[in-house]
């Protein structure tokens, strides 16, 4: 017998006026095998999945009042229940952090200061200071290792794999950062973890 738990995870990487704001939603699917033990540990064997089942550039100039609007749509539904928001609150995220907070939104929170720094560390007034070598490293070791399962059926997934495959300072990098916001924290919060197994 096998039971799944799956967790999501919403990346949202705010642009200026000359970049997108994107949304990313990252499934974490574990799976536990009642039925099968690890030889070792004698615990239920499990897999682990990350999928990327949503990805999207919002539409270029989009006031910040109207991406909130439309985030606030998306965590609204009801497959992204206890979900978790992770937003770049660097410059120009702190007062849509702000926005983000009144919409009293269906899901936890969390605001992200990009940094240059070497350690992820706690903000002073919550959130997290991460720095933007952590964000990217992580994400791009997922993706080379194959580990990262992206829905080829999504409209924005081959531009995520040109952005993975042919990043560097300068290009446009609006959907690896809300993929890299979704998976930190997916990686940084491990509750939903556990037991032993392997990655799918």
């Amino acid at each position: 017998m096998a039971l799944t738990r799956r967790t999501y995870v919403v990346g949202l990487d705010l642009g200026q006026k000359r970049d997108y704001s994107a949304v990313a939603v990252l499934e974490l699917a574990q799976t536990i095998y009642e039925d099968r033990r690890d030889p070792v540990t004698y615990d239920f064997v499990r897999e682990e999945c990350f999928r990327l089942v949503y990805l999207e550039r919002v539409e270029l100039g989009t006031p910040y009042p109207d991406v909130v609007e439309h985030v606030a749509g998306l965590v609204a539904d009801e497959r992204l229940a206890d979900c978790t928001l992770v937003v770049d609150a660097t410059g120009v995220g702190a007062p849509v952090v702000d926005l983000l907070k009144k919409a009293k939104l269906p899901c936890r929170l969390m605001p992200v200061m990009i940094t240059g720094g070497s350690h992820d560390r706690p903000g002073p007034t919550g959130g997290y200071h991460v720095p933007r070598r952590e964000l990217l490293t992580g994400l791009q070791v997922l993706f080379d290792e194959g580990r990262l399962q992206i829905a080829r059926r999504m409209p924005m997934a081959e531009a995520l794999v040109r952005e993975l495959t042919g990043f560097k300072a300068g290009s446009r990098d609006d959907l690896v950062l809300a993929t890299a916001l979704a998976w930190w924290w997916a990686r940084k919060n491990e509750a939903w973890r556990g037991g032993v197994g392997r990655v799918c």
